[in-house]
């Protein structure tokens, strides 16, 4: 099997695995594939990428939220759990009812006592917390629908190089360029246009921090180095994110707004 990573190719090879196919590049036990059902999880050197599902899959452990009033339901793969605030967890056993070529339906139970999840693919942000998630979710219970948001909202992040093109509305130099990626143990690294830098981030329930960044110390023209503290000061002033109509994603910030694009040379 041929993968491709970041414009890498490698040929791996089928291993024994206990569920699903499995490969792994001889030689080499942490670059591997391993495909179960629709989803599959790539290692490459070590790193574990972002979990590759078709478009619309619903990935299991699936969370979906909505307000007014606020509701909650957890897909484990075998059953959905409804959680309202002041009743008891409602869980019945589910499947899959309909796949779309942008989203699915799972749903279980009989009656009264039926639910029904539709989601569909598309950026869809919490009324409110404000924080985004990948899907846009329709729950039906007892002949009422209701809206929210669901999936992990990490997923919009992870699995691109983020090539940032603005800082506090002004364009930031292309060459060399700087750019974050996301990865998927909590993890970021990057360029500032100047050094490599590396730190961590983390997803709260109202927005998204960036801290425990180094770099390195490479000596750089003046104009890098200026560019590179602005930089710097912003990505350690993040406290959420947001994307324009473009589909560039919005760092927003204390310190100001980074605007970054998926560098598709990149993948």
């Amino acid at each position: 099997m041929e993968v491709v990573v970041r414009g890498e190719s490698r040929i791996l090879a089928p291993v024994i695995a206990a569920s699903g196919a499995r490969y792994q590049l001889p030689g080499d036990p942490d670059t591997q594939f391993w495909g179960k059902g629709p989803l599959a999880t790539v290692i490459w050197s070590g790193e574990a990428l972002p979990q590759c599902a078709p478009a619309g899959t619903v990935i299991p452990p699936f969370r979906a939220s909505g307000n007014e009033p606020f509701w909650a339901v957890d897909y484990d793969g075998w059953q959905l759990t409804l959680r309202e605030p002041g009743k008891p967890p409602r869980a019945v056993d589910a499947q899959v009812l309909e796949t779309r070529p942008d989203g699915q339906t799972i749903g279980g139970g009989d009656g009264q006592k039926a639910l029904r999840l539709r989601v569909d693919d598309g950026i869809c942000v919490d009324s409110m917390s404000g924080m985004p998630r990948p899907q846009r979710v329709t729950l039906q219970e007892e002949g009422e629908s209701r809206q929210g948001c669901g999936g992990d909202p990490s997923r919009l992040l992870q699995g691109a190089v983020w090539k940032v093109v603005e800082m506090s509305g002004k364009q930031v130099a292309t060459d060399p360029s700087t750019w974050i990626s996301f990865l998927t143990d909590g993890k970021i690294a990057g360029s500032t246009g100047c050094n490599r830098f590396f730190g961590a981030y983390g997803l709260t329930g109202e927005g998204l921090v960036i801290d425990k960044v180094a770099s390195t110390r490479m000596a750089c023209p003046p104009a890098q180095l200026e560019s590179e503290q602005q930089f710097t000061q912003h990505l350690l002033a993040v406290r959420g994110f947001d994307f324009d109509d473009s589909g560039a994603l919005i760092l927003n910030g204390v310190a100001g707004d980074l605007r970054a694009v998926a560098d598709a040379s990149a993948q």
